[in-house]
């Protein structure tokens, strides 16, 4: 129920978000979108820290006052677009190739993603290292991601560059967490791979809401949303696989994989911008 309930939040708000500011400043707007993620993230890793001492069931209660909180402050705050929402003629998004191409680059990017979630505090119990340790890389990489926005900026004119800039600063963080077994060089490998992380919310949210029109646009961005449901199955259970083989060979995985993605990224572009110019003429 709590996983269906995001899955329901998470479109509308990103529709919403793609709907209140012009299209070249999407980017940006998805990008701040992931920061606020980033710092709500290692916020609640604090509180957590904190509560989960005293009662596992206060946590939960928290986290419960939190969204009461913050759907009063939707309903007071938080208003529909008066826009005109026209439907789309052809119907299913699942019809649209140029979405089926943005949802295999998706995959990659989310499955990329996940891996490190996933593996980070694994790497770090690895290295002979305590959770708290673990708390101090997300905040580092929390911090990277905020201070990281401005360079989404211009970035509507150029989202596949970004992307596949992006994967390979992120293949470049996972080389060096692979061999990495100090706290400065996790942090190094940590804000490396946020940084990259950077580049790879923002664009492809922008891209998918540009496929689509104000009547649509929820459906497009539930569509591939499934990319992240799909990494998120996977991807867990790859970095364990690979994590047991040794801690080296599971980081350098991914990091070939984040290469083979960058070099592919420029081809799904050409083929989501001709796909839109011919669906144009």
């Amino acid at each position: 129920l709590l996983g269906l309930a995001f899955e329901i939040y998470e479109p509308s708000s990103q529709a919403l978000l793609a709907e209140m500011v012009a299209p070249e400043r999407r980017p940006q707007a998805f990008g701040f979108l992931g920061a606020a993620l980033a710092a709500a993230g290692a916020g609640a890793g604090i509180i957590a820290a904190l509560l989960g001492r005293l009662s596992l069931r206060l946590l939960f209660v928290a986290d419960s006052v939190t969204c009461m909180a913050a759907a009063a402050l939707i309903l007071m705050w938080v208003h529909e677009p008066a826009t005109a929402r026209p439907a789309r003629p052809d119907g299913s998004p699942w019809r649209d190739g140029r979405l089926l191409v943005m949802l295999g680059v998706g995959t990659g990017v989310a499955f990329a993603w996940n891996f490190s979630v996933t593996a980070l505090p694994l790497t770090v119990a690895a290295r002979g290292l305590g959770p708290a340790e673990t708390g101090w890389l997300l905040a580092v990489a929390a911090a990277v991601t905020i201070v990281g926005q401005r360079f989404l900026r211009g970035a509507a004119a150029r989202p596949f560059l970004l992307m596949a800039a992006g994967l390979a600063v992120v293949a470049a963080g996972f080389a060096v967490v692979a061999f990495a077994d100090v706290i400065p060089l996790l942090c190094l490998g940590a804000a490396t791979v946020a940084l990259g992380q950077v580049l790879l919310l923002g664009p492809p949210y922008a891209v998918v809401a540009g496929l689509a029109d104000d009547g649509s646009r929820a459906g497009y961005l539930a569509a591939y949303g499934t990319s992240w449901g799909i990494a998120q199955t996977l991807g867990p259970l790859a970095s364990t696989r690979l994590l047991s083989i040794g801690v080296p060979a599971a980081w350098l995985t991914g990091a070939a994989l984040c290469v083979l993605l960058a070099a592919l990224v420029p081809f799904a572009g050409r083929a989501v911008t001709v796909a839109r110019e011919t669906a144009t003429a």
